[in-house]
């Protein structure tokens, strides 16, 4: 797990692990709490402002429309690149992206984005409605220095765009 999470997000072993550690060992989580790492502090302490009693209207309301968001996604983008996988405590959705101007290798590898949101500080939890989803840009010859510096600027684009 400590090595998918370096090569994913060209995090370091060390905070991987404390990423991991935080989360129990749940890979996904873990994820969202390296993003969270990269980013500004503001997207960690969204524990302060959600709703601790999670009643099941509010449950039912945020996932309908994060199925609406996802059902949107796919006529934009066409059915056959977008999946979604609602496994709880994350619900995530990956987007394959095409035409991206990168250069090669970078340009003729496969580049998604996974929108990853949950009932947990720090990932989303009330995405789509009141705010942003934890943001993951993925592509097997990017340079991890790279990763990290594309996944901060989308997670801190998505939270500035959502505060206005």
């Amino acid at each position: 797990k400590v090595a998918n999470l370096e090569a994913l997000l060209g995090v370091g072993a060390d905070d991987a692990i404390k990423a991991l550690r935080a989360v129990d060992g749940h890979e996904d989580l873990a994820v969202a709490q390296a993003i969270v790492g990269l980013t500004s502090t503001e997207k960690s302490d969204d524990s302060t402002n959600r709703d601790d009693d999670d009643d099941s209207e509010k449950t039912c309301d945020v996932r309908e429309e994060r199925d609406a968001e996802a059902e949107a996604l796919a006529a934009i983008f066409g059915e056959e690149r977008v999946s979604v996988e609602d496994q709880p405590p994350v619900w995530k959705l990956r987007l394959q992206v095409p035409d991206l101007n990168l250069l090669p290798p970078a340009k003729d590898a496969a580049s998604t984005v996974t929108l990853l949101a949950g009932p947990t500080s720090g990932l989303g939890a009330r995405y789509p409605s009141a705010g942003a989803p934890i943001l993951l840009f993925e592509n097997a010859t990017v340079p991890p220095s790279c990763l990290r510096e594309i996944n901060a600027s989308l997670n801190a684009f998505g939270d500035n765009t959502l505060r206005g």
